[in-house]
């Protein structure tokens, strides 16, 4: 593994290398998530065709990201904090495509370029920095694309209320409040240890 140059650590009582697999693997892990779950959103006939064709080249981004943080982590079955499972069980159940990419596009995906943002500022020198500034310009793109169309999309499957974006923000926020919690995260590491 390279050396690392990290000046500021989250997780300063775990090794630097094993830090640095965690934060990596929560983000590979929503990449791994996102991809089915936009999937089963572009089957959808309501899905205005403009949406669809942006929707195709994010999907073809996001399997590309998959593969890249495969190759950059070397291990790619550690299960992480599983806020994946838990995330993708609640949207499956939202009832329209807007709220559905709202989840997806303004919450997972913002978690996901905060976590960038983090890597990219203090970790200058770590295995996969040069691939997480790949896949910050294209999360950028996702994030300010498909909210031009949820005009479009509420054209399509009904007006969505303030109150029913703040429910899913509150939902979101719970999910992963409840899966970065410091048990989880201690779990997380006792399986990483093991996993060494």
């Amino acid at each position: 593994m390279n050396s690392f140059n990290c000046t500021n650590r989250i997780l300063a009582d775990v090794s630097i290398e094993n830090e640095w697999f965690y934060l990596v693997n929560e983000t590979f892990i929503g990449e791994k998530m996102i991809v089915p779950s936009l999937q089963k959103i572009y089957k959808d006939k309501r899905l205005p065709k403009n949406l669809k064709t942006i929707m195709e080249d994010q999907i073809n981004d996001e399997i590309n990201h998959v593969v890249g943080f495969s190759k950059t982590l070397n291990r790619t079955n550690f299960p992480g904090s599983s806020y994946d499972q838990k995330l993708e069980s609640y949207i499956d159940g939202i009832p329209n495509n807007t709220l559905k990419l709202f989840a997806l596009q303004g919450m997972l995906e913002g978690v996901a370029l905060g976590a960038l943002k983090f890597r990219l500022e203090n970790w200058c020198n770590s295995p996969s920095h040069s691939f997480d500034k790949e896949v910050e310009v294209d999360e950028l793109r996702h994030v300010s694309l498909s909210f031009n169309h949820f005009n479009e999309l509420q054209h399509a499957e009904g007006l969505v209320s303030k109150e029913d974006f703040d429910k899913v923000t509150k939902k979101v926020n719970e999910i992963f409040s409840d899966s970065f919690s410091s048990e989880v995260i201690e779990g997380v590491f006792n399986k990483l240890n093991k996993y060494d």
